[in-house]
């Protein structure tokens, strides 16, 4: 039996040290592990899946978006319980999205997190914020 060739690079003129793969280490798993804090939608990983979601951040922190509700999409939110365990709409500002409730659950099981929702409708706001949220 053959042990593969471990990659190597030379350092100073002495020695060689192997070259490790991180694999999953560079694959975001919330919004607030990118460097780059632009409001956008931006690829995390759940599961070992890669799912889509918008990113949006502000002074107090990032944010993952979940769910949301907007004016320029028609997806409907009017479904049987089954739909809302997969993904549903288009994430992004003014797009209504949904994340699925599989999707939180692998999310939440991840670490702590807080929950932020804001309410807007009329020029009325309304901002709630829970700790220690989590899907099971």
């Amino acid at each position: 039996m053959t042990t593969p060739a471990v990659p190597t690079t030379t350092q100073g003129s002495r020695r060689k040290v192997p070259i490790v793969s991180l694999g999953d280490v560079d694959q975001p798993k919330t919004c607030d592990e990118f460097k780059d804090r632009t409001d956008a939608v931006k690829t995390i990983y759940i599961n070992a899946g890669k799912v889509d979601v918008y990113c949006q951040y502000g002074t107090s922190g990032a944010y993952t978006v979940i769910q949301s509700r907007g004016s320029n999409d028609a997806t409907s939110f009017n479904h049987e319980v089954e739909v809302y365990k997969k993904p549903f709409g288009i994430p992004g500002k003014g797009n209504n999205f949904w994340l699925g409730l599989d999707n939180m659950v692998a999310l939440t099981s991840q670490g702590k997190y807080d929950l932020l929702i804001e309410v807007c409708c009329a020029g009325i706001n309304s901002v709630q914020f829970y700790k220690n949220f989590s899907v099971s």
